[in-house]
């Protein structure tokens, strides 16, 4: 039978309904879930039941004109077999005929719209005669069938009742089968209205096929350059590249994906480079239903991938119905550059800028190709600003910190010269200014960013952290709140949130955030202090002491070590077990350079000893975050009672920034 043909768009086979014109499979009156390409994969095979369809037919049936792996039906046929309870060894619906392809080898009954009369009067009819021979009726199933879907209805029939009897008996049967369906569609419908309007996206790394050199990024980057765009409207929430990138590999689960990270819809794609051309295919999804809202292919010479990209961004701005004004379509649609070598190096660039601290070291040189390939490459500039800020504010090895500044702000002020309102650029300006001492100025910086792009996850939370080292606690928990908002898949950010909830005395929540930051990566030390130190000052001490010895037992610990260390001896100190916690505090003063003078404080504190607590907090530099944790810090309340302690919150605060 024909896609095409509507008269006959009723299928059912053991105990389910399909019904393709309203995209609809029951198991009896339960609606069994499929994604769109699944149901349609689904809808191929029950129309063509015995016979072999061969993995070409189905690929070109399924997605024409798409470039589309096998996997990717395997996928689908797998989530099928699921959907129908049966394995792949023991079939009874779906057949694999091995190096072909497969086969639909349930019975199928077909039925249209005019079925439903047919079917109750040839029912009575057959009660009749049994009625009038006086013969004993087995029960039956009695299939209703409507122009909106069938549900099956078992149909007890009595031995020796009269013939309007019956007819009343099948009415109300009828009746009841219609109120089932209307009670079904009003829960779909409410499903689909409880859904929502979409407010969250993530753009997941086009799947790259037959790439195999640097242009493996293309997939990447066709995602950073649709999250830029979108990025730009204030009334949807993007994930930012630095998420996303996680997702490169090919072999995934849309859809939980999609849920793991929390978002109202999925953009996912493909993008294969042949002779010169891109090709690239994209849908978007709504996680609520998995119902595809939109789908396009496009097909350009590599030179125009541009082209690409804003006819992407601008059909899923229509289809998301954003109310867009005219400055954010104009942001929303300026390039980042025209120059595709230039950009192949800029996503080479971002691709480890992505990867975080480890690989920032990495970016620059794709960065630095990128902006002698393209003198106007703006963007690049800011990111290469970036990565000379950021190695200079953890004194990486890359360059010198004074080089490093000098590196930041020269790039960081080509790119403001290029275009005054890159998000990205001013939160590097606002950085340096804050190195520099100049705090207002970088406070100022940081609004203007987060004024161009309000959905800037990375600027919520410098800003964020500026705050708390400004010693404003609540605006600091405001900022990596939205930060972790807006980027809910980053360890970091769940982290930095967690260790500043902690700060307010907000244990219950902060425990909730450092166990996503732990869950994302469990390898991450400062996911893991900011979860033991939440059970330590819930009191939870064996559950404390047990997130601290994963970080001792970690290869990855690094500079936490220590810390990890001294949180164990005040767990130890707080439960009673002074002795263990003296044991591990001799073992820190072997090598007492290697933590700074706050940690042996906190030690001390936990075991009652305030003249050596204070002995040792004596000894720190009062920087502005070392004067915001003396504030804040719920490890030194032992000490607030003390006037030395009181005395020293008062002192000035040396004027350098950590």
């Amino acid at each position: 039978m024909s896609q095409n043909d509507h008269s006959l768009h009723l299928f059912e086979f053991g105990p389910f309904s399909l019904n393709v014109r309203e995209r609809l499979l029951l198991r009896g009156t339960e609606a069994i879930s499929l994604s769109p390409k699944v149901f349609d994969t689904l809808v191929v095979l029950v129309e063509n039941a015995g016979h072999v369809l061969t993995k070409d037919e189905l690929l070109n049936k399924l997605w024409p004109d798409s470039f589309v792996e096998e996997s990717s039906l395997t996928q689908n046929i797998s989530i099928l077999r699921k959907a129908l309870g049966e394995g792949a060894t023991n079939p009874h619906y779906i057949e694999t005929i091995p190096k072909r392809g497969y086969r639909f080898i349930a019975d199928v009954k077909e039925r249209n719209e005019t079925d439903a009369s047919t079917l109750i009067q040839n029912s009575g009819s057959e009660a009749v005669e049994d009625e009038e021979n006086s013969a004993p009726v087995e029960p039956q199933s009695l299939v209703v069938a409507t122009s909106e879907q069938i549900l099956p209805v078992e149909v007890h029939t009595p031995i020796q009742r009269r013939r309007w009897k019956l007819y009343a008996a099948v009415i109300v049967l009828f009746l009841a089968a219609m109120a089932v369906i209307t009670i079904v569609r009003v829960k779909s419908l409410r499903r689909t209205e409880g859904a929502g309007e979409i407010k969250s996206i993530a753009v997941l790394p086009f799947k790259t096929i037959g790439i195999e050199d640097e242009k493996d990024v293309l997939g990447l980057g066709m995602a950073d350059a649709i999250i830029i765009r979108l990025s730009k409207f204030q009334n949807l929430s993007t994930l930012p590249t630095s998420t996303i990138y996680k997702y490169v590999d090919n072999q995934r689960d849309v859809l939980a994906i999609g849920r793991d990270l929390g978002v109202d819809a999925v953009l996912d794609g493909t993008v294969q480079l042949s002779e010169g051309r891109v090709r690239v295919t994209a849908q978007l999804i709504h996680l609520s239903d998995g119902k595809t809202l939109w789908a396009g292919k496009f097909d350009e010479e590599y030179g125009n991938i541009f082209l690409v990209q804003d006819s992407i961004s601008e059909k899923l701005a229509e289809t998301l119905v954003l109310q867009i004004s005219d400055s954010d379509k104009g942001r929303a649609s300026a390039r980042i550059t025209e120059n595709t070598d230039a950009y192949q190096s800029y996503l080479m660039g971002i691709y480890f800028w992505s990867r975080g601290r480890e690989d920032i070291a990495k970016s620059i040189p794709y960065f630095e190709r990128a902006v002698e390939q393209d003198r106007n490459f703006a963007l690049a500039y800011a990111y290469l600003g970036d990565c000379y800020y950021y190695n200079a504010a953890t004194r990486g090895s890359v360059a010198s910190y004074d080089e490093s500044v000098k590196k930041a702000r020269e790039n960081v002020e080509k790119a403001l010269a290029l275009n005054e309102g890159i998000a990205e650029a001013h939160t590097v300006v606002a950085g340096i200014k804050t190195l520099e001492k100049d705090y207002a100025s970088a406070a100022i910086e940081y609004k203007r960013a987060l004024e161009l792009n309000p959905n800037f996850a990375r600027g919520h939370n410098r800003y964020g952290v500026f705050l708390f080292h400004m010693s404003d606690l609540s605006g600091a928990v405001n900022e990596l709140r939205r930060g972790q908002e807006l980027d809910p898949a980053s360890r970091v950010s769940n982290a930095a949130l967690a260790n500043m909830l902690l700060f307010e005395r907000n244990y219950d929540e902060a425990i909730v955030y450092a166990r996503k930051a732990v869950e994302i990566d469990p390898d991450f030390a400062p996911g893991r202090l900011a979860l033991g130190e939440g059970y330590l000052l819930k009191r939870m001490y064996g559950e404390s002491i047990a997130q601290f010895n994963e970080i001792l037992k970690s290869k990855a610990a690094g500079m936490n070590l220590q810390v990890a260390k001294a949180d164990s001896a005040i767990a130890y100190a707080n439960s009673g077990r002074k002795a263990e916690a003296q044991s591990l505090l001799q073992d820190l003063l072997k090598n007492e350079k290697d933590m700074l003078p706050y940690g042996y404080a906190t030690i001390y504190a936990a075991l009652g000893d305030k003249d050596q607590a204070m002995k040792w907090l004596e000894k720190e530099k009062l920087t502005h975050f070392r004067m915001a944790t003396l504030k804040y810090d719920p490890f030194l309340d032992p000490l607030r009672s003390d006037e030395r302690y009181n005395q020293l919150l008062q002192k000035p605060v040396e004027d350098d920034y950590e």
